[in-house]
């Protein structure tokens, strides 16, 4: 047999990374940030890469110049939480505890997604969507990145509030999936509350003139 056709002279192909490998890489390199061993951009940076590489290996190179750091071989089963529902709204926020992915499945109707009142137990979390037609608010804090390069929006759109880049993202969120028709949006806490401030105002200075 050729030395060119035996087994060994093949190239190997690269093994697909799961969602266990990618979460304890998050874990580690939030490790190291806290640590000293990372700086902000650095931190920010390699956790975006981490939350969507799709081998062991790219993984691996997040990791290689960290000591005491392991890419480890994981399988362990991942907690869902499902936030369905037909016709009425449904929000989740205050006491939530945040599983390593959620599932928003809805016929139609709005989501509230309030992240930046639940509690994050993972560094990194997927949020996957189905929506036929209705809105989905994502409030996240400013230690937390959002991912929406997956997600589809068929009739719509996705507005996306980026933080200034000055705040290390400590936890991030990877959204994929499909909305039918509606708006996603992602936003920080201060700019929900900026907004209905400015719908309370409006409406108020509605009434007034209404009864002058």
């Amino acid at each position: 047999m050729p030395a060119s056709d035996s087994p060994s002279s093949q190239p190997s192909r690269p093994i697909r990374a799961g969602d266990a490998e990618r979460e304890d890489t998050a874990r580690q390199l939030h490790d190291a940030f806290v640590e000293g061993r990372l700086t902000v951009d650095e931190f920010s940076e390699r956790m975006r890469i981490a939350a969507g590489a799709l081998h062991r290996g790219d993984l691996a190179d997040l990791l290689a110049d960290l000591p005491g750091t392991e890419l480890l071989a994981l399988d362990a089963p991942r907690s869902t939480e499902v936030a369905t529902g037909r016709g009425s709204d449904v929000a989740m926020g205050a006491g939530w505890l945040v599983p390593s992915t959620v599932v928003v499945q809805r016929l139609i109707g709005d989501t509230v997604l309030d992240l930046a009142a639940a509690r994050l137990t993972r560094v990194l979390t997927h949020v996957r969507v189905d929506v036929r037609v209705g809105n989905l608010l994502m409030i996240v804090a400013p230690d937390t990145g959002v991912d929406t390069a997956g997600l589809r929006v068929r009739v719509g759109g996705v507005r996306h509030q980026r933080g200034s880049g000055s705040t290390a993202q400590v936890h991030h969120i990877v959204v994929t999936g499909q909305v039918g028709a509606g708006i996603v949006r992602v936003m920080r806490p201060d700019a929900v509350f900026a907004r209905l401030h400015r719908r309370t105002s409006g409406r108020r200075t509605s009434g007034r003139r209404t009864t002058d």
